[in-house]
């Protein structure tokens, strides 16, 4: 549980929608967001269970993915949801549509106190924005955090500047799902980071690989991704972000190292951006309370944004070193 800090609305997270099916039988929740993603049962399906259930037939439940095509808007609808939250989620929209479906008493919005822009977000950084990558927009979505933005963007251009041969070996190798994986993260961290272009293109990539056309159809749509990614990628290095700091020594709190753990282990479920942040906190604290060698595949994990994997490496640490077991 969490509290949403500045307009007193507590959060419950569910890691997926059969856990969200136990959640309503033992509590009356007065809004649900859904993500579409997620393991053992995806948003639509869990939307349609939660509908039969009497006490819930009523409750908003709003659907949040990074498909903003108008057949995923129906498909939503058609489950039952009633409205379509996009993402990478503005702030400000997150906000108007709690104020919109919320009960008034439990938002300052729906009660007619108008949301502050500068109660949401501190004030981003003013610098250059290169043609391909709208840095205030990525700024935004971190927060106005500038050196965690530049570090992750580092990290893309080093990680994910050949997407465009994995996704291509994938489809070659008759592996859709893979293909279309890459395909999803890909189009998620471009939005975050602003490179409005790249989403574009990654966008209509992935619906044809989920509409099952073949290979061979798709090779204009793969070329044009190989050469959108070469150029954002030669952008980040002409910014000369690349400064690798000193391996840290720091003494190790085991209350701070749960305390980034549970955080973490949240924004990994959520897909937020802010685990990036999270992650540059804990790092070495993680490392010096389980050895590198241990910490190394989640820190492969998050710096490469494929969040459910490392989300699955942060449990199995959780699960398997009692000096960081959460509570």
């Amino acid at each position: 549980m969490e509290i949403l800090q500045g307009y007193g609305l507590l959060v419950y997270l569910a890691n997926h929608g059969g856990e969200a099916l136990a959640m309503i039988e033992e509590k009356r929740y007065d809004l649900i967001l859904m993500d579409m993603q997620m393991p053992v049962m995806d948003g639509l399906e869990a939307t349609r269970r939660i509908r039969k259930v009497p006490a819930y037939q009523n409750i908003p439940i709003l659907a949040m993915t990074a498909n903003a095509f108008e057949e995923d808007r129906r498909r939503c609808e058609d489950a039952g949801m009633n409205g379509f939250i996009a993402k990478p989620v503005e702030p400000e929209q997150l906000y108007a549509e709690l104020a919109h479906w919320l009960p008034q008493k439990d938002t300052a919005a729906a009660a007619g106190t108008p949301i502050e822009s500068s109660k949401i977000l501190p004030a981003v950084t003013q610098i250059p924005s290169p043609s391909l990558i709208e840095q205030q927009v990525g700024l935004k979505y971190l927060g106005g955090n500038l050196p965690s933005y530049q570090q992750m963007l580092v990290k893309f251009a080093d990680i994910h500047c050949t997407d465009a041969n994995s996704l291509q070996a994938a489809l070659e190798a008759g592996d859709q799902a893979t293909a279309g994986r890459i395909a999803h993260s890909l189009k998620g961290i471009s939005a975050t980071l602003g490179m409005a272009s790249l989403r574009e293109v990654v966008s209509t990539l992935e619906q044809k690989i989920n509409d099952g056309l073949p290979t061979h159809n798709l090779e204009n749509e793969i070329v044009m991704l190989r050469k959108v990614l070469a150029a954002v990628s030669e952008e980040i290095h002409a910014m000369h972000l690349d400064n690798p700091a000193l391996p840290q020594v720091v003494d190790v709190d085991a209350a701070k190292v749960r305390e980034l753990v549970n955080r973490l282990e949240a924004q990994l479920v959520t897909n937020d951006a802010q685990t990036i942040d999270t992650w540059h906190d804990l790092d070495p604290l993680l490392t010096q309370t389980i050895g590198r060698k241990l910490a190394a595949p989640l820190k492969r994990q998050i710096e490469s944004f494929d969040f459910p994997e490392a989300l699955v490496f942060l449990r199995a640490i959780i699960k398997n070193n009692l000096s960081i077991t959460t509570v």
